[in-house]
C-alpha cells in the first residue's frame, strides 16, 4: 500500500497539472465563471499539498499506523473517477477503515455474548464512536471542508 501510494504520487500531480491547464485556458479566453475560479482554486490547493507531501503523508501515517497495529491486509474500495489522486486517497479511507474494523474487534471481545447481541450495545458504540474526535487531520484543500467562498 505504501509502494502504491508513493507511485501514485506523479501521475497524480500530472492530472492536477493537466486540470489546472483546462481551467487557465478557460480562464485566460474570458469564459471563466465562478465554478471555474473555485475549481482552479481547489486544484492548485490539491497540487500545493501533493507537491508538499501533506496529502500523501497523511496517507503514509495511516498506512504506518495500520501496519502497527498488526493489519497485513486492507481492502481499498474504487475511487470515485479513478484517478491517480482519488486512488490515494482510496488507500487511505482503506488503512482507517481497517482500523476502525480492529478497534469494533477488539471492542466486542471485551464484551460477553449476551452484550454483544444486545442492540442497545451497537447503539452505545456506534454513538461512542461518532461522538469521538476525528483522529484524521482536515484536508483544508477538499471541497467538503470548505465553508462558504467569497471572492
Amino acid at each position: 500500500a505504501r509502494r502504491e501510494a508513493l507511485s501514485l504520487r506523479d501521475p497524480a500531480r500530472q492530472e492536477l497539472q493537466s486540470g489546472i491547464d483546462a481551467a487557465t485556458r478557460i480562464l485566460n479566453a474570458g469564459q471563466a465563471d465562478s465554478a471555474t475560479l473555485k475549481e482552479l482554486r481547489g486544484l492548485r490547493g490539491e497540487l500545493k499539498a501533493l507537491e508538499s507531501d501533506t496529502q500523501v503523508g497523511a496517507v503514509l501515517r495511516h498506512i504506518d499506523q495500520a501496519q502497527k497495529a498488526g493489519i497485513e491486509k486492507m481492502t481499498v474500495l474504487p475511487g470515485r473517477d479513478g484517478s491517480a489522486r482519488d486512488a490515494i486517497y482510496a488507500i487511505g479511507r482503506a488503512a482507517v477503515r481497517s482500523l476502525d474494523l480492529q478497534d469494533d474487534q477488539r471492542a466486542g471481545h471485551g464484551m460477553s455474548a449476551e452484550q454483544t447481541q444486545s442492540p442497545a450495545s451497537w447503539f452505545n458504540r456506534a454513538s461512542q464512536k461518532l461522538s469521538a474526535p476525528e483522529e484524521t487531520p482536515p484536508q483544508p484543500n477538499s471541497p467538503k471542508s470548505r465553508g462558504p467562498q467569497f471572492g
